[in-house]
């Protein structure tokens, strides 16, 4: 079983974590699935990020914007950043799967 990024549930107040996942160096990019529970606080961001701590578009994210959506993520390099305010708390996120892109078309997926 794959161990996809995910935060406590609820997550704690007051807090700045960030959770990385790797994919193999022959990925071009990834297409990155969250749960349909995934919700923040108000006040509350979850940054999505590639290498560099590069934000990808519309990053970050507020509220229920992840809830079952899918983002494009370039490279092989996944960073999600957690950042909530004092006395807030949510169910969080929850990665529920990871497509590799396998060429620089996006003509070829790897299902991990």
């Amino acid at each position: 079983m794959i161990n996809y990024p995910e935060s406590n549930h609820p997550y704690a107040s007051n807090s700045d974590i960030t959770w990385d996942w790797q994919g193999p160096a022959r990925f071009f990019g990834m297409n990155v699935t969250f749960d349909p529970q995934t919700s923040l606080a108000t006040g509350d961001v979850l940054y999505v990020q590639s290498e560099g701590n590069v934000d990808i578009p519309g990053s970050p994210f507020t509220l229920q914007q992840l809830a079952n959506k899918i983002v494009e993520v370039p490279g092989n390099l996944l960073l999600i950043r957690l950042v909530t305010q004092p006395g807030n708390k949510d169910w969080g996120f929850a990665v529920t799967e990871i497509v590799g892109l396998l060429g620089s078309l996006n003509f070829m997926t790897y299902h991990l």
